[in-house]
């Protein structure tokens, strides 16, 4: 088994989130669409597209923040979104990692931190 990832990429998107009129009482009256704009190998083209997504956006939406390779805390800005100043259309703007990875070694790290994570707080009591 692979001890790294196998694949890291950036991921470029913009979630759209709306109301809709439902088709029954059953449905829910929210909708969301998301649209993949690119897949990148660096951080760097990712925030460059991220702005420029978000300077098209700029036409309908208001943004207090840009994407950023040095952001808060040295991290890079990967979350960029304007929440209702559009009339109930809100917009999320992602650049997420895409790590395509072993599912085994995965699973195994995640219950091992649960596994951890119990331990450390049983003895804090």
């Amino acid at each position: 088994m692979a001890t790294k990832n196998l694949i890291t990429k950036e991921l470029l998107d913009v979630e759209f989130s709306y109301h809709v009129v439902p088709a029954s009482d059953l449905h829910s009256d929210r909708e969301s669409k998301t649209v993949t704009i690119g897949i990148y190998d660096n951080i760097e083209d990712a925030v460059n597209d991220g702005n420029k997504i978000l300077k098209r956006l700029g036409r309908k939406f208001r943004f207090n923040d840009s994407f950023k390779t040095n952001g808060l805390f040295g991290r890079p800005t990967r979350l960029v979104c304007d929440f209702g100043t559009n009339k109930g259309v809100e917009v999320f703007v992602h650049i997420r990692q895409l790590v395509i990875d072993d599912i085994d070694k995965v699973m195994d790290t995640a219950f091992a931190n649960q596994t951890a994570y119990m331990k450390w707080k049983n003895d804090k009591k």
